[in-house]
């Protein structure tokens, strides 16, 4: 099961944790196993490209205590005004793709946001 949580403040991310990894299933085309899940490639994926573009922006300051695998613990710090629009449309861009994966696989991810 992979657990996300999301911490948003007036729209914008201000911490991100996720952990664990979803269970490869039998798919429906080939009726064998899998050699990864789609689910937690998905997650994966919103996730690294969250992280990654937090890391280049130098208008956002970012505190990454893990960035492992099935393991991510980030927090962002100071916004520059100028990059809270950019940042708003980061957030509601995870948030749309994280709901998404959690409709098509509801038994694979717990998506909590406070």
């Amino acid at each position: 099961m992979i657990r996300c949580k999301l911490d948003i403040r007036r729209g914008l991310l201000t911490r991100i944790e996720s952990t664990g990894h979803a269970p490869v299933r039998k798919t429906w085309l080939t009726r064998k196993s899998a050699r990864i899940s789609i689910a937690c490639a998905a997650v994966s994926t919103l996730i690294r490209s969250l992280g990654m573009l937090l890391e280049k922006s130098e208008f956002i300051v970012i505190d990454v205590e893990t960035f492992e695998p099935g393991d991510v613990k980030l927090k962002v710090g100071q916004v520059d005004e100028s990059a809270e629009d950019w940042l708003r449309g980061l957030t509601d861009m995870l948030i749309q793709g994280l709901e998404d994966v959690k409709r098509d696989f509801p038994d694979q991810i717990e998506l909590e946001r406070t």
